[in-house]
């Protein structure tokens, strides 16, 4: 983050939100490997029940949303490296 331009509090501050958001899906992913293997397959194939059963094409298929959810992250940290930083802000926040 500092080698993108980011002051060490914005570079903290970046560092943090990405780290919570990976941490925060990670923890939902271990709790659905958690689960006894049978109640677990349950739960999987409810929710292939599901989306079986809704019109084709209507909805997304939800395998890539975290990639997705990733590069969208990563796009918006390069959108605010590359906007400069106003100097009467103080360190850590960008306008």
């Amino acid at each position: 983050m500092r080698r993108a331009g980011f002051d060490d509090p914005q570079a903290a501050r970046l560092y943090r939100v990405f780290a919570d958001f990976i941490l925060g899906y990670s923890a939902v992913d271990a709790g659905l490997a958690a689960l006894e293997p049978a109640i677990r397959d349950a739960d999987l194939l409810s929710w292939e029940i599901q989306y079986r059963t809704l019109p084709q094409g209507q909805y997304l298929n939800t395998a890539a949303n975290f990639t997705t959810t990733v590069d969208l992250m990563i796009e918006a940290i390069r959108a605010r490296a590359a906007t400069p930083r106003d100097p009467s802000t103080p360190p850590g926040i960008r306008a």
